[in-house]
């Protein structure tokens, strides 16, 4: 069985040069329960002031060996800051569980996740849904 869950993220993100700001962005999760993997991609993620480049994460999640707690997932992202003249690699991790909604064992997903390179790292959270919604409306990048 297949599934995707987008939704909005937030985090705390600092660059070499700027404070510590506010960004949001886009979470994306592909999720194959048979093979008990799939795909987090975080995108378009940035402050509202532009003062910090763009974001784009991504990577494979696996559920653990030893189904202990068979909701889990983490794995290893990387990923690129999109500058105006070149792109820069960053790499991190990401941790999750799916939550269950009624008889709906995987309605949503919720997690956490950061990268970091030598100039620059984001640390935040995600929720994702199997229908796409905003974590609050506070919270929209528009």
């Amino acid at each position: 069985m297949a599934q995707s869950q987008s939704s909005k993220g937030m985090a705390w993100t600092r660059g070499a040069r700027a404070a510590a700001v506010i960004a949001y962005g886009d979470v994306h999760i592909g999720w194959n329960f048979g093979k008990r993997s799939g795909i987090l991609k975080i995108s378009n993620f940035q402050d509202k002031g532009k003062i910090l480049p763009e974001l784009n994460a991504w990577g494979r999640m696996k559920m653990p060996a030893v189904l202990d707690n068979p909701n889990q997932f983490a794995g290893r992202l990387v990923g690129k800051l999109n500058y105006d003249e070149f792109s820069a690699r960053v790499r991190g991790a990401a941790s999750g569980s799916f939550v269950a909604s009624g008889a709906n064992k995987a309605a949503a997903a919720i997690g956490n996740w950061n990268v970091a390179n030598k100039f620059y790292q984001a640390s935040g959270i995600f929720g994702a849904s199997q229908t796409h919604y905003s974590l609050s409306p506070g919270l929209n990048r528009d």
